[in-house]
């Protein structure tokens, strides 16, 4: 039994017209209060009132703010997203292209299941774990079942890519050797490997944050990408989403996808007046750096 006196009694639900009672009196604007319980029924009040965290002072709204603000900052940061995944799944198959092509050519088709040709055993032994249970979570994927029935279930490095997740893929490459890492690096513009190292597990966690809906408006990220000295002074701060649309554009800045992006992206912003651009790390010269071609 839990003798924590600290611990309070878990809130009762309250039905859509409750929620909207609740709302009123925290001196939210409410001018059509039947298109917001709509609007409330496809989307987790939960979820929604993420939204509003900027927006109140002691719990209470701040004057003049409404209903349809804040799902306005809602269906922005959905946009948002729409507008990144792409973008994240572009640099991820670039990775996992490369990678599969060097440890192939260095050591060989099955050359990432040896450990000796990685920094840490123990690690590697991890990493194994984790690739095992990539390969039954995909056993009716048709490259899994190719190679089980035509090669006794040895799966090369360039299938196996195919079906790692993109954490595993940036456990892969961080344990790989230090030459092995440069070599890498050096094509994708000579990018010190360290900096990649913690690029990939930063996009990791944006790319998770993104396929499960999660918000980046006025979200501080658990992954804080490493900014060399003359980039940073481009940068407000590390733990916003801005930081990782730069990183983004050190892989595809030059390309027809990122202009596109930055077009885009300029169009998303200009739509929504209620956006604050400082709660998700843009300066003010945003549009400047993101053009900036170098």
């Amino acid at each position: 039994m839990d003798t924590n006196n600290n611990i309070q009694t878990i809130k009762q639900p309250l039905t859509y017209e409750e929620q909207i009672n609740l709302l009123k009196s925290r001196n939210l604007l409410l001018f059509n209060e039947e298109k917001a319980i709509q609007f409330l029924k496809g989307v987790n009040y939960y979820r929604w009132s993420a939204y509003t965290l900027s927006l109140k002072r002691d719990n209470v709204f701040k004057e003049g703010v409404t209903f349809e603000h804040v799902c306005n900052l809602y269906e922005f940061d959905k946009k948002l997203r729409h507008l990144l995944i792409p973008m994240l799944e572009r640099v991820e198959i670039l990775f996992r292209t490369r990678i599969a092509y060097h440890i192939a050519h260095q050591y060989g088709a099955l050359g990432y299941e040896e450990s000796t040709h990685f920094e840490n055993i123990d690690f590697h032994q991890e990493f194994m774990n984790r690739m095992e249970d990539e390969i039954k979570r995909n056993k009716r994927n048709e490259f899994i079942l190719h190679h089980k029935q035509k090669y006794g279930g040895q799966i090369p490095i360039w299938v196996a890519v195919e079906v790692m997740s993109f954490g595993v893929l940036s456990m892969l490459f961080s344990n790989m050797r230090s030459t092995d890492k440069k070599s890498i690096a050096e094509q994708l513009g000579n990018i010190p490997s360290e900096y990649i190292e913690s690029w990939l597990v930063c996009l990791a966690y944006v790319r998770n944050v993104c396929a499960h809906f999660g918000r980046l408006y006025n979200k501080k990220l658990a992954k804080r990408p490493k900014i060399w000295g003359k980039d940073r002074k481009y940068l407000i701060s590390y733990d916003q989403i801005f930081s990782m649309i730069f990183v983004i554009k050190k892989f595809l800045v030059g390309t027809s996808e990122w202009t596109h992006f930055v077009t885009n992206l300029e169009a998303l912003v200009d739509q929504y007046e209620e956006v604050e651009l400082n709660l998700i790390g843009f300066p003010v010269n945003w549009r400047e750096i993101l053009r900036l071609s170098y």
